[in-house]
């Protein structure tokens, strides 16, 4: 978007510049006033928690930032608010435990990721929590399957 699209629509921005540079809190909003994402800068980069809500206001997603990289968990949540996926990243890439949710709340799959690949056991659950399938991974390859279901 450039500076005239941005002036023509209702978009409004938060921000402090320290030396040209992004510094300290920072919000946008929709152009129904509602806030779209809040989060802080250290020195023009993403630091820390930085949160994402849909026009409705609804949360949609929650990342932690380093150095303008992801790192830390990462949660998505669905239209009903409910969390969705909850991941771990390293400077950008997937690393350790993910979890995938039903839309009832209830885990659907957990799995490791190492240097951004599938790694060892992930396992499915159906919608009322039960064991369904196992999966084992290396470096990202199927190794193994067995569907218990």
């Amino acid at each position: 978007m450039g500076v005239l699209d941005f002036l023509k629509s209702n978009k409004k921005k938060e921000l402090n510049l320290k030396a040209d540079k992004l510094e300290g809190e920072y919000k946008s909003y929709h152009e129904n006033g509602q806030l779209e994402q809040d989060g802080n800068y250290k020195e023009d980069k993403k630091e820390g928690l930085w949160r994402i809500y849909k026009d409705d206001g609804q949360l949609e997603q929650e990342v932690n930032w380093k150095e303008d990289k992801q790192d830390g968990v990462t949660k998505f949540y669905n239209e009903n608010g409910r969390l969705e996926l909850e991941e771990n990243l390293k400077e950008g890439k997937r690393e350790g435990l993910l979890k995938w949710y039903h839309e009832n709340g209830q885990l659907s799959r957990q799995g490791n990721y190492k240097c951004d690949q599938k790694e060892g056991l992930f396992k499915d659950y159906n919608e009322n929590g039960e064991f369904e399938k196992e999966i084992l991974y290396q470096a990202g390859e199927i190794i193994t399957q067995h569907d218990l279901g």
